[in-house]
């Protein structure tokens, strides 16, 4: 009988666990996604470009001259 009881708090204290690890996969995405997003700025959004821009404009040149030795 007391092996019957063991095995049976045994069971309810998985089922419990995996209940509370289900609930909390459950509600923590929704905690991160709570947060406000950052608005984006303008003056980011152009340097951005200007960065590309640079990073493209220097890529021709140094293909011209690893290409040409």
């Amino acid at each position: 009988m007391l092996a019957d009881e063991k095995l049976g708090w045994m069971k309810m204290k998985i089922r419990v666990s995996s209940l509370l690890g289900l609930a909390a996969a459950v509600l923590l995405p929704s905690l991160a996604m709570a947060a406000d997003t950052p608005a984006i700025d303008k003056a980011d959004n152009a340097f951005m470009m200007i960065c590309t821009a640079l990073v493209l404009f220097r890529r021709c040149p140094a293909l011209c001259c690893s290409t040409a030795a």
